[in-house]
This record gives C-alpha cells, sequence and structure tokens, in this order.
C-alpha cells in the first residue's frame, strides 16, 4: 500500500512456515526490475519498503514465492 504509490511502496506479507522466501518486481513486459530480497524467513508477519525513484511510471507485478507456492500482485506507480 498505497496503491498507486509514489515512490515508495510498503509490502505487507506473512510467511507461514520457515523457509527460503523471495521478492522480486517485474514490469508489465515480464521484465525483471529488481530483486527486493532471497532469504531464509521464520513464520510472521513482515513489511518492506520498495523505493521506486528511479524507476518509470506505469504497471509493475510483485511476485512472492515462499516454499513451493507464488503469489504475484498488481501495483501502479504514478509520478
Amino acid at each position: 500500500y498505497p496503491n498507486p504509490f509514489n515512490p515508495d511502496l510498503n509490502i505487507k506479507y506473512e510467511v507461514p512456515l520457515s523457509g527460503l522466501v523471495n521478492l522480486k518486481i517485474y514490469d508489465i513486459r515480464g521484465k525483471l526490475v529488481e530483486e527486493i530480497f532471497e532469504k531464509y524467513q521464520f513464520p510472521g508477519q513482515y513489511n518492506v519498503v520498495w523505493s521506486a525513484k528511479n524507476i518509470s511510471s506505469g504497471i509493475y507485478f510483485i511476485k512472492m514465492q515462499a516454499l513451493n507456492q507464488t503469489q504475484t500482485r498488481k501495483v501502479i506507480l504514478l509520478k
């Protein structure tokens, strides 16, 4: 949140089981924009801030992979 955002986006997520978690940002064409992190995390709720100060306005996708589950969300950057 917020969505649309400018220039910082708060990404809240929950990890149900301990394991490797990967968070990446893709553009509308599916090109990787930034890998936020890839690390082992314990169960719980987390928040990470993505700064898009050097990124163009547009539609982006946040992709989170944890264990064998994947979740994708659409966000809009307005400058």
